[in-house]
């Protein structure tokens, strides 16, 4: 048994589920055998769903796909990430979510998520440039995204 101490709270769990479904986590337990692990960066109501999935083999209907996709690239949890991608490629693209979709997928390694994104702006580009805020979304981006975007 063993606690995460996470960025709001502590979660108790066993070691054994956690190993079996994550690289990460196994080579942790092996290599480090401690009684608490601390994960600032995430917080305790993504480490319930994470742990809901390990223990389950599924997620919760309101479970953060986004943020659980994150940690999953953290915690090398390929089957937790395949979930998260399957379902947010169903998900609704819009003039609003595109950069996230793109940056998300940028992120995690998901060509599916940035190509979503990508075709969005290829689509309604000339709609979206001309919403308030573009200039200061533009301003803030990074300059792989812009040359990216750029060549797209």
């Amino acid at each position: 048994m063993v606690w995460l101490q996470l960025a709001d709270g502590k979660l108790r769990t066993f070691t054994y589920p956690l190993a079996a479904r994550s690289e990460a986590f196994r080579v942790m337990f092996r290599f480090d055998q401690k009684k608490i692990y601390n994960f600032p960066d995430m917080n305790v109501k993504i480490g319930k769903e994470l742990l809901y999935f390990v223990y389950n083999g599924r997620m919760k209907e309101d479970a953060d796909v986004k943020e659980l996709l994150v940690v999953t690239d953290k915690f090398l949890i390929g089957s937790l990430k395949d979930a998260c991608v399957r379902i947010l490629k169903r998900s609704i693209i819009d003039d609003d979510n595109w950069k996230e979709f793109f940056l998300l997928g940028d992120r995690c390694n998901v060509d599916l998520l940035r190509q979503l994104g990508l075709e969005h702006f290829k689509k309604f580009g000339r709609r979206i440039v001309k919403k308030p805020g573009w200039n200061e979304q533009l301003s803030k981006a990074d300059h792989a995204t812009l040359f990216e975007l750029l060549l797209f």
